[in-house]
């Protein structure tokens, strides 16, 4: 049970990660497009 929970934890972190670089990568196109209809 607990290497269970871990396992979820890992996942979920993992998952966040990725949200949080898609993010990134998001912003930096939109300002990209913005830095180019100037």
């Amino acid at each position: 049970m607990y290497l269970d929970l871990r396992t979820v934890n890992v996942e979920k972190t993992v998952h966040n990660v990725d949200k949080f670089v898609d993010n990134i990568k998001i912003n930096r196109f939109l300002t990209w497009i913005n830095l180019i209809r100037q």
